[in-house]
């Protein structure tokens, strides 16, 4: 009787130490997360605060500049440009990716991109964007302005069907309501790589905007 009983205790320890392991990893697991949420909630707040309080047709490039020192960041080609960056025109790419997605092949990668256009010493545009990439499926949204756009109404939804890219561009004069869309992308897209496959999750308001089939 006392062989059945040493075994069956066995059994229940070996048991209760693979809970405690998993209990602990999951734990450490939760404290990672939460660390990278945290530490990307306050890049990506600052990111957008520092494009939102940019103004359009007024910010140089020294004032733009001061920004890039905070970030990942490239500078990048615009239209038939090559990279380049001086007053007379400059098109910068600023960037918060998730390191988790990074380093861990099996979740899609996540980032917000912010970039900026100058010409003739004056930003003339400038954007905010959530983006999610693995393997061959990219998807992006994105909330823009332009100093160059000449629409009437508030917003323009724009579709990319190229490179799965949609998202909204605001009219020049409503710089209000760009900073008002900017903070309406869905930050836990980053902080959760594959919680949003589409533009549409990325920023709610685009979904808003659909019209009944």
């Amino acid at each position: 009787m006392a062989e059945p009983a040493i075994l069956e205790r066995t059994i229940v320890v070996r048991r209760g130490r693979r809970l405690e392991r998993f209990t602990i990893a999951w734990n450490a697991l939760e404290g990672l997360v939460a660390v990278v949420a945290g530490a990307m909630a306050g890049s990506i707040s600052l990111v957008g605060f520092d494009i939102c309080k940019l103004e359009l047709g007024k910010s140089t490039l020294a004032d733009v500049s001061r920004i890039f020192p905070k970030y990942g960041g490239y500078v990048g080609s615009h239209d038939d440009t090559g990279p380049s960056c001086s007053p007379d025109g400059c098109f910068y790419v600023l960037y918060v990716e998730n390191p988790i997605s990074k380093l861990i092949p099996i979740f899609p990668r996540t980032a917000l991109f912010a970039t900026v256009r100058i010409f003739d010493n004056t930003l003339r545009e400038r954007s905010l964007s959530i983006a999610e990439t693995k393997g061959q499926h990219y998807s992006e949204a994105f909330v823009k302005q332009s100093a160059d756009s000449h629409f009437k109404e508030d917003t323009r939804i724009i579709t990319e069907s190229m490179v799965p890219r949609k998202g909204v561009a605001v009219r020049t004069d409503n710089s209000a309501r760009f900073i008002e869309l900017a903070n309406g992308l869905r930050l836990a897209c980053l902080v959760f790589p594959g919680a949003c496959a589409a533009p549409d999750d990325m920023l709610p308001y685009l979904k808003s905007r659909q019209v009944p089939g």
